[in-house]
């Protein structure tokens, strides 16, 4: 059990210290061995709020999460860090700044509330010291996907809970203070679980989730008043479907995103619920999804997402039709479960969930132009973009309360960051965690290395962050690597290690 603070090991993928201006690109990665998130939201000094979860050891060996905050400024340093632990597992799935400068976090804990997993809620100061922690939920297991400040008011909760008449999606109004208003459980036959959630300029609040379809799952959307009453109930099914987000319109109207079958969609609504087109975008060959969605102030819609490993954003215009779509990451990389937040006119911020086939995770933050593009790691695949047809019923739904509210005890840990900015000013000073020196340097057809430590592998990677080469560390005969086949330039050698950490070394190759 850990009440304490605690500090987490770091594993570098790349550590370079480089400047960066608060309107340049760049790619960040949080944490080591072991820490996930995509929970992201901005702040009102232009910085980001991130949230997720880290992996830790308590005294007697044993591992679980943690709810982890981390707090950057616009150029994504971090200012601080948190976690939250008790003697379960906590994680976060969203987060978002309150009006007097505080966050909130939404998620899930274990062995905290009433019974099995529970919705999972923090508060914190402008600092990041924690001012309250609440569980809510019933004897199953239930978990928080989203929530949506109030002004003044509190917020609301959604989710999914497991409940004694089967699968519900369920809705939680809370005041400022972390107290309930009322709960609602919805289904079965609308919103087995709720994915996503925001405000309605009635006062009320938009809800998507999943329902029972034709085949198997559907699109269901349901719009409830400021007291929890339905007061609209969609299910739209084109097929194999499930919703992850929603988010309003310029004209009062609602996008959608998720996925229907392999490919990612946009679903548009009018004020009136009135399904207006639904598009589908992806690649053949490849699982594609969307996971969050906004409109621009101009009409055009963005989301973003997952597609063949990597980060995925796409923009179209007012009527789905494609202006230009991005993936971001190399293939060693397993990048899913996605989150964004416009810049104004000055691009996009993109929250992932990070890991590899070696065991290392982290949560990662990429800062794009306005046209989404990111020098590193970034490319632009054809994808097909098509219509989907659907069918649309209103099925009669039926609420009823849902769960409970324990106030639990947490302190706040000890946090961690590292950065792994995308390389496009050069290289600066490289962080001597293990002891590794290269010679001579300038070098010109051969580098040698040498190191207090043994390695697995050694990547030389150019400055546009393309892996050139990789060396296997039992090919190395007495620390020497052939540079015969790189042009004249500065190069990076990314050193992993046997325990799994790694260092990156600056060489230049005359």
């Amino acid at each position: 059990m850990r009440y304490g603070p605690h500090l987490t090991a770091l594993t570098l993928l790349m550590c370079l210290v480089t400047q960066r201006s608060s309107g340049q690109p760049f790619e960040v990665n949080y944490g080591g061995s072991g820490q996930s998130g995509t929970a992201i939201g901005t702040t009102t000094d232009g910085g980001f709020i991130l949230g997720g979860s880290s992996y830790v050891e308590d005294e007697a060996g044993a591992g679980s999460t943690d709810a982890l905050l981390v707090r950057t400024d616009v150029a994504g340093d971090t200012l601080w860090t948190r976690t939250f632990g008790g003697p379960g597992s906590d994680f976060l799935r969203d987060v978002t700044q309150t009006a007097d400068g505080g966050f909130m976090g939404l998620g899930t804990c274990n062995d905290l509330g009433p019974g099995g997993l529970d919705v999972f809620v923090i508060r914190t100061n402008v600092n990041g010291d924690l001012v309250w922690a609440r569980a809510y939920g019933g004897i199953g297991d239930d978990q928080g996907t989203a929530l949506v400040l109030v002004p003044n008011e509190g917020a609301l909760l959604v989710g999914g809970a497991a409940t004694t008449s089967g699968q519900r999606g369920f809705a939680i109004r809370i005041r400022e203070d972390g107290s309930v208003i009322w709960t609602r459980a919805f289904g079965p036959e609308m919103l087995q679980g709720i994915a996503g959630a925001c405000a309605t300029r009635g006062g009320g609040f938009a809800l998507v989730g999943t329902a029972l379809g034709s085949i198997a799952v559907a699109i269901g959307m349901m719009e409830i008043d400021d007291s929890g009453n339905t007061m609209s109930n969609k299910v739209v099914d084109p097929g194999i479907s499930w919703a992850n987000a929603i988010a309003p319109g310029v004209d009062h109207g609602y996008i959608v995103t998720g996925s229907v079958g392999a490919d990612a969609f946009l679903l548009r609504m009018d004020s009136l619920w009135n399904m207006q087109w639904m598009t589908a975008y992806g690649d053949a060959a490849y699982i594609d999804k969307g996971y969050c969605v906004e409109q621009l102030l101009n009409g055009d819609f963005v989301f973003s997402g997952y597609s063949y490993l990597n980060t995925w954003l796409v923009r179209t215009n007012d009527q789905g039709a494609l202006v230009w779509q991005h993936r971001y990451g190399v293939s060693d990389f397993l990048k899913d479960q996605t989150q964004f937040a416009t810049l104004n006119e000055d691009g996009f911020a993109v929250s992932s969930r990070i890991s590899d086939l070696n065991g290392y995770s982290a949560m990662q933050l990429l800062r794009t132009g306005p046209d989404g593009v990111l020098p590193c790691h970034d490319s632009s695949p054809p994808i097909q973009v098509w219509e989907v047809s659907y069918a649309v019923s209103s099925p009669t739904g039926t609420s009823t309360s849902f769960g409970s509210m324990t106030e639990i005890e947490l302190s706040a840990g000890a946090g961690f960051a590292v950065y792994h900015p995308c390389l496009l000013q050069g290289v600066g000073s490289s962080e001597d965690r293990t002891a590794i020196t290269v010679f001579p340097d300038p070098a010109t057809d051969e580098l040698f290395l040498k190191s207090n430590v043994r390695w697995q592998w050694i990547d030389i990677i150019d400055m546009q962050g393309r892996r050139l080469q990789r060396i296997p560390g039992n090919a190395f005969q007495d620390g020497k690597i052939d540079l015969r086949s790189c042009a004249a330039g500065t190069y990076l050698l990314s050193c992993v290690m046997q325990d799994g950490s790694s260092t990156t070394v600056p060489f230049i190759k005359e």
